[in-house]
């Protein structure tokens, strides 16, 4: 293998493995019923980032056997925070409750339009660099 394409391969190998981690998780909400809960906003996690502080909700709710659950939403808000006490909607894999998201956070198709578009680019690299 060329030495100018093993920084490409090894993207397009990571970019791959991110995709099925996404895919498993995503196979997890749509082969088992999703169940919806309301949540309790308890508090921000901030994450440094390129364009800024990124901020995380961590929520608090009950599942369906009435355990208590906190977790991080995934996918964090740039610009408005709500304030902790809202409530908020859930969503869960029925079985799986630590794997909740906030209700609509997540849009599957931006996702695998972002890995297809990245995807593409990383080929038409590695395919130019022969």
């Amino acid at each position: 293998m060329n030495t100018s394409t093993i920084f490409p391969s090894l993207v397009i190998a990571l970019v791959l493995c991110w995709l099925a981690v996404r895919l498993y998780n995503d196979w997890l909400f749509l082969s088992r019923p999703r169940l919806n809960a309301l949540g309790t906003i308890i508090g921000y996690r901030r994450i440094n980032d390129d364009g800024g502080q990124l901020s995380r909700p961590i929520i608090r709710f009950e599942c369906d056997d009435d355990r208590t659950i906190e977790f991080t939403n995934a996918w964090g808000w740039r610009s408005h925070e709500l304030a902790v006490g809202s409530l908020i909607a859930v969503e869960y894999p029925r079985g799986l409750p630590h794997k909740a998201r906030i209700l609509g956070s997540y849009s599957p198709s931006r996702a695998y339009g972002l890995f297809v578009v990245v995807l593409a680019v990383l080929v038409a690299f590695v395919t130019v660099a022969r």
